[in-house]
């Protein structure tokens, strides 16, 4: 007989479960690679976040599949948040994050650094949008 039912199939907030933990064990590691090259190499390559931003976007795609919106939404979080913690790993070191009263100090400064009207800072916010814009738009099956 035929089956009626597809008992492989999971449930939409099982996939967007999977999704959310892909995405987040694979945007803390990316955060985690580029903060530490970047620190050791002292440089800052912002190209690298639209490759953050599909990778993370693709590992969402690829385990959550999902169509939704929630996915895309999903991926420009994560990617954001992999890009802030890149930064302050690359920029204060990765002890400065289990620093608490460090880290209420740090964050006024990385917000007026990546802020300020230089022509460096204001492209490196450009590739950061559009990481976060690849996050977004890799990170759902259309």
């Amino acid at each position: 007989m035929y089956k009626i039912f597809n008992t492989d199939v999971i449930s939409k907030n099982a996939r967007f479960l999977r999704g959310l933990l892909a995405g987040s064990v694979t945007s803390i590691l990316l955060a985690i690679a580029y903060g530490l090259i970047s620190s050791k190499l002292t440089i800052e390559f912002s190209m690298a976040f639209i490759g953050i931003g599909y990778l993370i976007g693709s590992a969402i795609k690829k385990y959550g599949r999902g169509v939704k919106i929630e996915f895309s939404i999903l991926g420009a979080v994560l990617t954001a948040l992999c890009i802030i913690l890149a930064d302050l790993i690359a920029f204060f070191g990765f002890e400065s994050l289990f620093n608490l009263s460090f880290l209420s100090y740090i964050f006024p400064i990385y917000l007026k650094m990546m802020l300020s009207t230089n022509i460096n800072s204001i492209l490196s916010l450009l590739f950061r949008a559009v990481g976060i814009y690849a996050g977004y738009q890799y990170s759902r099956i259309v």
